[in-house]
């Protein structure tokens, strides 16, 4: 079994290699904080988005009520008429 020597050059690659490695790890890092804070936006936006389609759901069935009495008056009306 040889063992190697660790010369200046592969002390230096090593050194490199590490520092490299650093700078990976803060660049995923920031990347990932980066997605969290989009995805805590979207989840925020698409809160609003389902309030909205709620109270848009609310509207229509307000107006789809009040479009059945109107036409129920106008029934009476016309029953009312043809007697």
């Amino acid at each position: 079994m040889t063992v190697e020597r660790w010369t200046d050059n592969r002390l230096d690659q090593l050194a490199d290699d590490v520092d490299n490695l650093r700078v990976s790890v803060a660049d995923l890092r920031t990347t990932a904080e980066i997605m969290l804070q989009t995805q805590v936006q979207h989840q925020r936006n698409f809160e609003v988005v389902v309030n909205e389609i709620r109270d848009i759901r609310a509207d229509i069935q307000g107006l789809q009520l009040e479009n059945r009495r109107m036409l129920e008056e106008l029934r009476g009306r016309r029953d009312e008429e043809s007697d």
